[in-house]
């Protein structure tokens, strides 16, 4: 015989059978957003914060579970997380944040996903900087780079070191955008920008495609901090730029602004010169034919041997030496450093420099080499610069710039 149960009843076990069924809900929902709580940890999270960080967050998420707040967060999280994951399309995230894009894309999206990879991945307000791109192309790689910095840029999270920075750096130490630069190189040059970590990449071809590389190293301890790789179309937009090739070298100049020969390298005869403070100077810049002219122009390494036998390059201590007898005036019709003393005086013309293919700062600035390398780095030398309002001892650029000699 079957008997009916009243509605209280029915109304007591429907009760009871949702209870069991959330409470079943909510260990799977705990277990899966401790799941995704690790995964969160692994890509987010740099080596050197890692179990601080953990510790934090997992007190946070233990607390929401003790409050019974998980419940809604755990769904809305896990939504979140998985948009996210599958927005990305990657295939392997690792404690390395590695990431390879699996579909095949145009090469303005391959830059899209990269950067956007970047920016997070790496900490609010890193100070970033774009420094090489190894392609067959100065153009591709220009190309690539400059797209990246606006995209990140555009972001408004990181710092982006501005590419006017990244260009005198790079013709210090002497290399190309589209070139294979070792990691070492890059390192020196981030530390030289201030930079937190350095942007680098690469283009390989794969027959009908092409591999999009990039990465970014930690400059202080060389980790790699984000890696990823995508695979893009052999599009018009990349052939066209693959095939155009402008070779942006670094610059060295070695043209004339006046006109001097071999006979008259140092504008003055050897028995000529002035002396200052007791160091013999010449009258004349290098290749020219009056005191007030510019004469040759001479990148670092060319700078060496710019000085006839009987003279050479002035020193750090040379220029010192010189720095309290100067008055900026002008003289027939070009500015300059006068250096004077008791009566005996000679002209150093503000003759700018020379990057190809521009003369930059003439009858504005002033800028010589000397012979004297800059402490704990190879790549650069001692140098004078002045202008109207200061003169001071500065570390050289491997632009073109004039040569004073002295005596021995």
């Amino acid at each position: 015989m079957c008997v009916e149960q009243s509605p209280l009843r029915k109304a007591a076990g429907t009760l009871a059978d949702t209870r069991e069924r959330v409470r079943s809900a909510n260990k799977r929902a705990e277990e899966n957003i401790r799941m995704k709580f690790f995964y969160f940890i692994n890509i987010k999270v740099a080596p050197d914060t890692y179990l601080g960080i953990f510790k934090m967050k997992y007190k946070f998420y233990n607390f929401l579970l003790r409050k019974k707040i998980i419940n809604g967060i755990a769904i809305i999280g896990i939504t979140l997380i998985a948009s996210c994951s599958s927005s990305k399309q990657s295939i392997s995230i690792d404690k390395k944040s590695e990431t390879a894009f699996t579909e095949m894309v145009e090469l303005n999206e391959a830059i899209r996903m990269v950067t956007n990879e970047i920016n997070d991945l790496l900490f609010s307000g890193t100070k970033v900087a774009l420094l090489n791109f190894t392609s067959s192309s100065d153009v591709f790689s220009d190309y690539v780079i400059e797209e990246m910095s606006i995209h990140l840029v555009k972001g408004k999270k990181l710092i982006v070191v501005d590419r006017k920075e990244i260009d005198l750096i790079r013709g210090e130490m002497r290399f190309q955008m589209s070139g294979e630069v070792s990691d070492e190189s890059m390192q020196e040059m981030g530390r030289l920008l201030g930079a937190q970590s350095i942007i680098s990449g690469s283009l390989v071809s794969m027959g009908d495609s092409y591999r999009f590389r990039s990465k970014v190293i930690n400059v202080q301890n060389a980790s790699i901090e984000v890696s990823s790789s995508v695979t893009i179309k052999d599009s018009p937009q990349v052939r066209h730029l693959l095939s155009q090739n402008n070779s942006k070298t670094t610059t060295t100049p070695s043209k004339n602004t006046t006109t001097g020969s071999e006979s008259n390298k140092v504008g003055t005869k050897e028995s000529d010169g002035v002396t200052i403070n007791g160091i013999t100077w010449a009258t004349k810049n290098v290749g020219a034919t009056n005191p007030e002219d510019y004469g040759k122009y001479f990148d670092r390494e060319r700078t060496k041997t710019a000085c006839p036998e009987g003279w050479y390059l002035p020193s750090e201590e040379d220029f010192k030496a010189i720095l309290n007898y100067g008055t900026w005036t002008r003289q027939k019709g070009k500015y300059g450093l006068k250096i004077e003393e008791n009566g005996n005086f000679f002209f150093l013309p503000a003759a700018g420099y020379y990057m190809e293919p521009h003369y930059i700062e003439q009858d504005k600035s002033g800028f010589y080499r000397s012979s004297t390398a800059a402490q704990g780095h190879a790549f650069f030398k001692i140098a004078l610069e002045f202008n109207k309002d200061t003169e001071k001892i500065v570390w050289d650029t491997n632009y073109g710039q004039p040569v004073r000699c002295i005596k021995e």
